[in-house]
């Protein structure tokens, strides 16, 4: 069956990622011996040199993982991290090392102004393809509550299905999770949000996760952070024109389109969010109107917050506020569902569940958002068109190595023991269902006309069906991102039996 997975399109190749335990071990030794042989390495560059462009380049992707693999984005590196981790001083000179890496058109190095501190600050990037080295960046570790553990231990149960588009960062965040998991996991310090490799997936590509293997869908809440502003307000100003139009259930963009007699919708949209975010100004009021609701907007963006933690940027107070009451009635639903045993992924307003536990998620979702706002719409993201699967345990899946060759990042594991990490130590197999599906089919005669297998999905050759999915079980016995391939086999196998009964 076509599921109608988006076209994968990750670009022309241009990064390898070279995976090594320990930079300063005899690997080193192996990683730049492979490296020459396969490519030709700069001369006068030292090994230190080039563990440091190694370094920089995976900060590089790492950095740049919301927009994608940008290679024209450089990245900042503390000149006593540089000194004290790759030319320690004085066997080496960081001056001259950084010196031949500009010289060889390896290194660029620039100068900024931190928009933070308002000092200046050296930036670096690489101008060449090659190695990266995830094992390089060393992750603060971090204290959690058992809310937030659970949630970043359901990450170890994602996958995708076969076929199904990705990114480069997706691929490595597989690839590496087991070892690595908290270079792909962060709450923000700002309001205290979760950000994964599932917050940064393309919105495209989410209806393909799996939890467990198992089809999943997502729940959000439509214009949160207008129903968000609705509270706040009416808390902090009192009855409003803006709260009442959220409380009635009005479309807020259409009331601010009519109200500063904009074209569309989608145009008030932006403008309204450009400006609550900005500095604050009159334009608001000009465009809006002068009520109370904006004037207090503008007033809360000049104003001390001692919680937020950007300090004197006063116009970040209401993104802030905002962002820290989304958390706090997130957290509820997060609450609700870790109490109920039900995995899930948080995406900001938004949580992906297996498509079994649909119903289940949804009311403890609601029951918290009937507290919070006398009007909302819980958005239900239509499922992929697919049969449900069956359940099976609810063990984290181990990650399987990522298919090669990859077009944008190649990842190139060069130590027997990142080897044996990925690799499960006692594969699973589906010998027995295999043997009775085969048993089953050989024994009947498929019909010859469409099979509706759900109202999503339907075989207009039974044969070549049972063709291909088993030759896929067979190919990847065992292999649970292949597990749908049985599941369908067995799904219709059920479909033929209750047809013939």
């Amino acid at each position: 069956m076509n599921k109608g997975y988006p076209p994968q399109n990750r670009g022309t190749p241009k990064i390898q990622v070279l995976c090594i335990l320990n930079p300063k071990s005899k690997k080193v030794s192996t990683m730049e011996k492979d490296q020459t042989n396969n490519s030709p390495q700069p001369t006068g560059i030292s090994p230190p040199g080039q563990i440091f462009l190694t370094y920089v380049r995976t900060l590089q992707f790492m950095k740049t993982r919301l927009k994608g693999i940008d290679e024209g984005k450089a990245v900042h590196i503390l000149q006593t991290e540089i000194e004290g981790r790759f030319f320690i001083y004085p066997k080496h000179d960081r001056k001259k090392e950084l010196a031949a890496l500009v010289a060889a058109g390896e290194l660029e190095i620039s100068e900024i102004i931190s928009p933070h501190s308002g000092r200046t600050m050296k930036t670096y990037k690489a101008r060449r393809a090659g190695a990266m080295d995830l094992y390089l960046i060393k992750p603060q570790p971090k204290e959690y509550g058992s809310q937030i553990k659970l949630i970043k231990s359901h990450l170890m149960r994602v996958s995708l299905p076969p076929g199904a588009a990705s990114t480069p960062y997706f691929d490595a965040f597989l690839r590496f999770r087991t070892d690595l998991l908290d270079l792909f996991f962060t709450v923000d310090a700002f309001a205290g949000r979760i950000h994964t490799p599932i917050t940064n997936f393309h919105r495209t590509h989410r209806p393909y996760i799996l939890i467990d293997g198992q089809h999943t869908i997502g729940l959000d809440v439509t214009t949160m952070q207008p129903l968000l502003l609705g509270k706040i307000l009416l808390n902090k100003v009192g009855k409003n024109e803006f709260t009442n139009w959220i409380d009635a259930g009005e479309d807020v963009y259409i009331k601010l389109q009519q109200a500063a007699g904009l074209a569309t919708r989608d145009e008030a949209k932006k403008r309204f969010f450009e400006i609550l975010f900005a500095p604050p100004s009159n334009s608001l009021a000009d465009m809006f109107g002068d009520n109370d609701w904006i004037r207090w907007i503008n007033k809360y963006k000049r104003a001390d917050e001692p919680s937020n933690p950007h300090g004197t940027r006063h116009h970040t107070n209401l993104a802030w506020l905002l962002q820290t009451t989304e958390v706090e009635v997130m957290r509820k639903v997060w609450q609700a569902l870790n109490d109920a045993g039900i995995v899930f992924l948080s995406v900001h307003d938004e949580i992906i569940v297996k498509e079994m536990e649909m119903h289940r998620a949804e009311s403890l979702f609601r029951k918290v958002l009937d507290m919070e706002f006398a009007f909302y719409n819980l958005n239900i993201k239509g499922a992929i068109c697919s049969t449900p699967s069956d359940i099976h345990p609810n063990t984290p899946l181990r990650p399987e190595p990522m298919p090669q060759p990859i077009e944008l990042v190649k990842l190139l594991p060069v130590a027997d023991e990142v080897s044996r990490i990925l690799e499960p130590d006692e594969p699973v197999t589906w010998d027995a269902e295999i043997s009775e599906l085969e048993a089953y089919f050989a024994a009947i005669e498929l019909p010859t006309e469409p099979i509706k297998l759900n109202p999503c999905s339907t075989i207009t050759n039974a044969a070549k069906f049972v063709e291909s999915h088993f030759a896929a079980v067979k190919a990847q016995n065992g292999n649970q991102y292949f597990f749908p391939y049985l599941s369908h086999l067995k799904d219709l196998q059920r479909n033929l039996i209750k047809n013939q009964n």
